[in-house]
């Protein structure tokens, strides 16, 4: 009997190979940095029975910012980060693991509950050390973990850090032109969608106006000087129209020459901002001067109901801007300027 109260203790003492594999399986199957995050440390305070986890990510200049915590219920405030913190830089600055000393430990304890063990172990993936991850326990509870499997778990949750960081980066630039480093076509339509589901704007006291505009006669720009020279001059727009822009408001290349602006506020809000953005090109001259643009208006909920009927409503008065000589804004609907506004001139042709 003796011996099987020994086994017992054993096996409630050591880390099962079935509780390991469950937390490394759901590790990777994390697929964005902030899940990948909590699991380890919430995941890790079960698995080792520690009273704390802290989990720091390195940003490139090597400064380390705490990411992510887990305490358990006898888990120590927040007197003890500080040292908790020095345990990560030490470990970061030699990439290696390291172990709280005697006098580490003193500051590591909790009230009541003499600190057993402290350790913070570099998270390195592809030679890139992306965290530290730091925990501690108090005398006693710490289940029986070899430093090997320690340090695989460290490799484990470094791994799909990184695996989560490439598919957030791969899901930004999918999102993203590569011309001119705004938000893409599929950007535009994702927060279009966000936006209009807000449930406030449901009421008459909140607004988005959508601008639409192209620029005026840029097939010429491109036939006369080349497309290199082109995409040099929807460069420059795009820097112009982000300064004109709003900090709330978004911007987008829609086309080759077509761009969309989500602007925070009803129709003159918009036609406010879009010709902001017609003056920049207008006032543009270094390095070289820039098209006109030709801009259309609407806004959401109360000019249309629908995205769809937001963009169909912004692109009829793109096109009635065209018509009426270019180089101009009109507004939706009323196909008027906001009251206070003066009517730009015709662009020369």
């Amino acid at each position: 009997m003796g011996g099987g109260v020994v086994e017992g203790e054993e096996r409630s003492n050591s880390l099962s190979t079935e509780r390991l594999l469950r937390f490394i399986q759901e590790l990777l199957a994390s697929l964005d940095e902030a899940r990948a995050l909590d699991v380890l440390s919430r995941e890790l305070i079960a698995l080792v029975n520690a009273e704390l986890v802290a989990v720091y990510v390195a940003d490139e200049a090597g400064r380390l910012e705490l990411a992510a915590v887990a305490r358990s219920d006898n888990g120590r405030d927040g007197a003890q980060f500080g040292s908790m913190r020095r345990l990560a830089e030490r470990a970061l600055s030699c990439s290696a693991s390291v172990r709280a000393g005697v006098e580490d430990l003193s500051e590591l304890r909790s009230p009541g509950r003499p600190a057993g063990e402290s350790i913070a172990l570099p998270l390195i993936s592809k030679g890139r050390t992306l965290g530290i991850l730091a925990l501690t326990t108090s005398e006693g509870d710490f289940v029986a973990v070899d430093s090997a499997i320690l340090a695989t778990l460290a490799e484990v949750a470094a791994s799909s850090l990184d695996n989560a960081r490439l598919l957030e980066n791969a899901h930004r630039e999918a999102r993203r032109d590569a011309l001119t480093g705004l938000g893409n076509q599929r950007a535009f339509g994702e927060h279009l969608d966000s936006i209009l589901a807000n449930p406030f704007l449901s009421s008459l006291t909140r607004e988005v106006s959508l601008v639409l505009f192209d620029l005026d006669d840029f097939k010429q720009v491109n036939d006369r000087f080349g497309h290199p020279f082109g995409d040099l001059i929807l460069q420059d727009v795009s820097r112009a129209v982000l300064r004109a822009a709003r900090t709330n408001d978004e911007v987008f290349r829609v086309g080759g020459e077509e761009f969309a602006l989500v602007v925070d506020g009803g129709l003159d809000a918009g036609a406010r901002v879009a010709e902001r953005a017609r003056q920049a090109l207008l006032r543009h001259r270094r390095p070289r001067a820039l098209p006109t643009l030709s801009a259309g208006v609407a806004s959401f909920p109360r000019g249309s109901s629908s995205k769809e009927e937001l963009i169909a409503e912004a692109d009829r008065a793109l096109y009635a801007a065209k018509r009426a000589g270019k180089n101009r804004v009109v507004v939706c609907s009323e196909e008027r300027w906001p009251s206070g506004m003066p009517e730009p001139s015709a662009a020369k042709d």
